[in-house]
Parts: structure tokens; C-alpha cells; sequence
């Protein structure tokens, strides 16, 4: 019987482990089939420069 209660406790903590790798898995395809259905850009591949200036909205619209 105490074999028993091992073996089932081995069984659910391996149990366990699976579902958290198949959990990661999912992720990671759904990721990945989530990427291949975006519609290809040509500038996805190049650099690009971010400049972010402290201001108030409506007086950075009025300058411009």
C-alpha cells in the first residue's frame, strides 16, 4: 500500500511537470504562429531611432 502512495505521488508530480512544459510549449507556438501570420515589412529588418522628449502634449503639437 505505501508502494502504492509513492508510485501515485511519483506519477502526479512527473504529471505535473509535463503540464507546465506543455504549458510553455503552447505559449511558445501560439508566439510563433502569432509572428507567421503578420503581414512581412520590408523595414523589419532595419535599425530605426526612437527620440522621446519630456513635455507637455499640446505644446510639443504647437511647434510643429
Amino acid at each position: 500500500m505505501v508502494t502504492n502512495a509513492r508510485e501515485e505521488k511519483d506519477m502526479r508530480e512527473m504529471a505535473a511537470e509535463e503540464l507546465l512544459e506543455a504549458v510553455e510549449e503552447e505559449k511558445r507556438l501560439q508566439h510563433e504562429l502569432f509572428r507567421s501570420m503578420l503581414p512581412k515589412d520590408e523595414a523589419d529588418e532595419r535599425d530605426c531611432i526612437l527620440e522621446v522628449r519630456a513635455g507637455k502634449p499640446d505644446l510639443a503639437l504647437a511647434h510643429t
